[in-house]
């Protein structure tokens, strides 16, 4: 499944896209499109941080936030997933949308 969604930010649209393949449930499972088993993948991870004394720690008993944003086969280079989220990040690191 693909979805598309539309953001204007006053200067100019732009289109970007979420894809979910119903063929394909994780990284467990072979490219639907070629069969490979190894995948690009990038993610995002979150969380509370404090700097007591100085030191910077992460509070891992308090929350944790963490979501998929991209998984392209490596053989084929089929988008197997991807976050709408991914391309509007791409896009701020081009500059081609302003932050």
């Amino acid at each position: 499944m693909e979805r598309t969604w539309r953001l204007d930010d006053g200067e100019r649209v732009r289109t970007i896209t979420g894809v979910r393949r119903p063929d394909w449930q994780g990284m467990t499972d072979p490219c639907p499109d070629c069969g490979a088993r190894a995948f690009r993948h990038v993610a995002t991870s979150g969380g509370r941080y404090e700097c007591v004394d100085g030191v910077v720690t992460r509070r891992t008993d308090y929350w944790d936030a963490g979501a998929d944003l991209l998984t392209q086969c490596l053989d084929c280079d089929a988008v197997l997933y991807k976050h709408p989220a991914f391309e509007l990040c791409v896009a701020i690191l081009d500059g081609a949308v302003k932050w």
